[in-house]
């Protein structure tokens, strides 16, 4: 949906004011988009919203493609069933759900209580098989750096892996 179309003969698609892209339950809504009909490609080069079942995503561009998924620049993004939230330079996100995150700042904690903030060069979120993997990875607690590993692999969700477990907190 837009409030105005340009076409070209050579399948090139100008999307203007208020563009709201839909398949299933995926919606992109952005101001202007383009879409390349012979490589079934659309690109924004401004503000974009991203929103599928288990994602959400805003960004200062995007490159959304049939065959390769969707990725986003200058991200800030929310895994809605893990309540887990942060921003990226580059999120790249694969027709099966794989997450690639470049240049990483992620949380779990409330809006305003940022107690404990994991920074990474890069993460890759596999959603279907539960396993995350990260590199260059740094936990900050109350801004203190406190852990620094090359190499993490984690699950993703509630299942439990064996390994390096991490602490929870409480008092009694």
């Amino acid at each position: 949906e837009a409030e105005g179309l340009q076409a070209t003969r050579d399948g090139q698609w100008l999307l203007q004011g208020d563009v709201l892209i839909k398949q299933g339950e995926r919606t992109l809504k952005t101001r202007n988009a383009k879409y390349n009909a012979e490589e079934q490609s659309f690109s924004v080069d401004e503000d974009v919203e991203y929103a599928d079942p288990n994602l959400k995503v805003s960004g200062s561009s995007a490159r959304v493609d049939q065959t390769r998924g969707a990725t986003f620049e200058g991200a800030k993004f929310e895994l809605k069933d893990r309540n887990a939230r942060g921003e990226a330079d580059r999120i790249q996100v694969t027709r099966d759900q794989q997450l690639k995150l470049n240049g990483v700042r992620y949380t779990t904690c409330p809006v305003g209580e940022e107690d404990w903030v994991l920074r990474a060069g890069d993460i890759d979120i596999r959603q279907r098989t539960g396993l995350g993997i990260g590199r260059g990875v740094r936990l900050d607690f109350k801004g203190v750096p406190i852990l620094y590993t090359p190499f993490i692999s984690f699950p993703v969700g509630n299942q439990r892996k064996s390994g390096f477990l991490f602490p929870t907190f409480g008092t009694s």
